[in-house]
């Protein structure tokens, strides 16, 4: 798993969260790959949906075949209260509105960077954007949190995860 974020102005905040397959060493280093695109491409203020296509068309010569790596970008403005986005395949955000003291997923088209390896990529994954408010909750997490299991064996899931933000 890896999250990370990068101030490029006094307003603007990209910031990523992703989650690559399988495990051990080539997993680490696959996600390290990420790192380094997303502090190169971060930087030049792109719309999401094209951070998400470049990252797609340099890890396309860095992974394996049946390896991905699920992501979401965003970047924060806090001059106009906005975040633009893109989701790769990963946990939908769970965005809590205080002002309607409710919550939901937000669940927008994309597929996982890898899984789609031509210049294609660009008709699987769509930028996004929502104003917040003081109150306002973006939660950003992996699969580790939904699919965890308690002694009996039931996932966490994402409606316990609500109901926690809600709370």
């Amino acid at each position: 798993d890896y999250y990370d974020t990068l101030r490029i102005d006094k307003h603007l905040i990209p910031n990523i969260i992703a989650d690559v397959s399988g495990k051990g060493t080539t997993a680490a280093f696959h996600m390290s790959q990420m790192k380094g695109i997303f502090h190169s491409l971060a930087q030049r203020d792109i719309e999401p949906k094209d951070f998400m296509t470049q990252a797609n068309q340099a890890l396309v010569y860095c992974l394996e075949r049946g390896s991905f790596i699920s992501a979401t970008y965003f970047i924060i403005n806090t001059e106009a209260k906005s975040v633009r986005y893109a989701r790769a395949g990963h946990c939908p955000v769970l965005y809590y509105c205080a002002e309607t003291c409710s919550s939901q997923f937000l669940k927008d088209k994309g597929v996982a960077l890898g899984m789609v390896r031509n210049k294609s990529y660009s008709n699987f994954i769509q930028s996004n954007v929502f104003h917040y408010r003081p109150g306002d909750i973006m939660v950003l997490y992996t699969d580790g949190i939904t699919e965890a299991k308690d002694g009996r064996g039931d996932e966490f899931g994402y409606d316990r995860l609500a109901t926690v933000v809600s709370e």
